[in-house]
């Protein structure tokens, strides 16, 4: 019951901290006694790490360790252990319901404590020794510092993740990881790159694996996709959080597979919550382009982009395993108007941004320009127009011989995308009517 900043005499905290190290020790001999009261203190220290306690920093290592016990077995054999212990015809259901509470709760006091070993970092902790064998007393010839315990929290979150079922525990983990990863950007930043601190190259490998693993979970169920969108959206623009574009592009393929698997799926299975997750998606790729537009020079990833757009706004790719399919013969079929829009919104966004004009591509170089056309102009100078401050067109009238007698224009257009050429033949107004030599 105590709040924050609340003053209790030191005496009552000692005694607490020792009741606490005695209740989460695990005595041989009495392990289902040991494994009780470990379960209830977990089940009743979420908050205990963040009311301010004097000293409670002590309790780390005695928490970690039932913790690690916790998130790394599966459900399926802490039921086989356990399904004896309770009786009723619910008891399998309520060994699942409190596995996955002490799950939650341990989750939540890595909450609480994940940010300590980046804040204290060369800190000393004072440990607990054994009380039954050292004479009642503290000891303080074992000592660490708050940077051991980074190394120990950090993978537990990983692990965590992998072997997590339930939804709600999935979703703190996002934002537990999300946080870790912040806390290790920013301590690489304080740290500099070199290659003295091998911490540095345990957080960048535990980085790349925490967003590839959210990028993987929940592909079964809707709302902890989403979950996991968010939290790749909230890494993606933070602009300390810096990844090889390696992983950003095994990110995008990953999303461009779900939409691809997701839009293919029997008509029966298309409702409303599986199309909200696809225009999720598909915002969540704008999101990823636009922060990360080297992504665009990759033509793999550009032309997965392509694939997703057209099978989102037709309904179906041109090329499948049925053939190659063109445009004027495809019928427009999209899995619904949102995911249309979206996929437009998509489209839109890769023609706009600016990645785009640093596409090396044939599309966007062309070149010929003014003096290409020199040797063919009867007028040697071409004349220029400027339209809406953003493209310019040079246009010379071509000699009558090089195109049957018939008037043409050779347009030159620089713009946003590049610049093309351009041949206008005015067809309808032959060079022989007397209004137009007039007018010339």
């Amino acid at each position: 019951s105590a709040q924050c900043d609340e003053f209790i005499h030191p005496e009552y905290l000692s005694r607490f901290y020792y009741v606490l190290q005695q209740g989460l020790r695990f005595y041989s001999g009495d392990e289902q006694r040991s494994q009780a009261i470990i379960e209830s203190i977990l089940l009743h220290s979420e908050d205990i790490f963040r009311i301010n306690l004097r000293g409670i920093n002590i309790l780390i290592p005695l928490y970690l360790e039932p913790i690690e016990y916790y998130l790394n077995i599966d459900i399926q054999s802490y039921m086989s252990n356990n399904l004896g212990l309770t009786k009723g015809a619910n008891s399998a259901s309520i060994i699942r319901d409190r596995f996955i509470r002490i799950r939650l709760k341990s989750i939540q006091i890595l909450m609480s404590i994940v940010s300590l070993p980046f804040h204290y970092e060369h800190l000393e902790q004072h440990l607990f020794e054994d009380y039954l064998e050292k004479s009642h007393d503290v000891q303080t010839t074992i000592k660490k510092t708050f940077s051991d315990y980074r190394l120990k929290i950090v993978p537990l979150l990983l692990t965590a993740l992998q072997t997590e079922q339930d939804v709600v525990n999935a979703q703190y983990l996002f934002g537990t990881i999300r946080l870790a990863c912040s806390l290790a950007a920013h301590h690489e930043r304080q740290q500099g790159q070199t290659d003295a601190d091998s911490h540095q190259d345990h957080a960048a490998q535990y980085l790349r694996h925490a967003v590839l693993s959210i990028c993987e979970k929940g592909t079964n169920d809707s709302q902890l996709f989403l979950a996991a969108l968010d939290t790749l959206i909230s890494i993606v623009t933070d602009p300390i959080c810096k990844l090889p574009i390696e992983v950003w592009k095994n990110v995008l393929k990953r999303l461009c597979t779900f939409i691809d698997t997701q839009l293919h799926r029997s008509p029966k299975d298309h409702t409303r919550e599986m199309h909200s997750t696809c225009v999720a998606t598909y915002n969540t790729l704008i999101t990823l382009i636009i922060e990360r537009p080297t992504l665009l020079d990759d033509y793999e990833n550009l032309f997965k982009l392509c694939e997703i757009i057209e099978l989102g706004i037709s309904g179906e790719k041109a090329q499948s395993s049925d053939g190659l399919m063109f445009k004027k013969d495809k019928e427009f079929h999209p899995a619904s108007q949102r995911v249309a829009e979206a996929a437009e919104y998509l489209m839109f966004v890769l023609f706009e941004h600016k990645a785009v004009l640093h596409l090396k591509n044939d599309i966007c170089r062309n070149g010929l320009d003014e003096s290409t056309f020199e040797n063919l102009m009867g007028s040697s100078s071409f004349k220029y127009f400027a339209v809406n401050g953003n493209t310019l067109f040079a246009m010379n009238e071509l000699p009558i011989n090089l195109n049957n007698g018939l008037p043409a224009v050779i347009l030159l257009c620089r713009g946003l995308f590049g610049k093309s050429v351009w041949t206008l033949n005015f067809r309808h107004d032959p060079i022989s009517n007397p209004s137009t030599q007039l007018n010339k």
